[in-house]
């Protein structure tokens, strides 16, 4: 059996894979979200919706760039933790 670092590194473990449950907060906004950009789009000529095209990519590169920063800021506390108690267990058994 491979052990989650290995299945870490072969991909076997989508730490940022996360499914949607119909009816849960996230698809319920992200159906609006969907249903505001369809309104705000018939609204728009050409060359407004070519900006709110550029608009959206920059914020969605921003929102990737934040999951990143906040997985691996997670990733992180979640080995210091680790390590901090591996080091209480030696003490305890020492």
């Amino acid at each position: 059996m491979k052990s989650t670092r290995e299945n870490l590194y072969y991909s076997n473990i989508s730490p940022y894979a996360q499914s949607m449950q119909r009816g849960s907060v996230i698809d319920m906004t992200l159906k609006r979200i969907v249903e505001y950009e369809e309104a705000l789009s018939s609204q728009l000529n050409d060359e407004e919706k070519e900006l709110f095209r550029k608009f959206d990519d920059a914020k969605a590169k921003l929102m990737a760039l934040t999951a990143c920063e906040h997985w691996t800021q997670g990733f992180s506390l979640g080995l210091r933790i680790g390590m901090e108690a591996a080091d209480t267990v030696e003490l305890l058994a020492g």
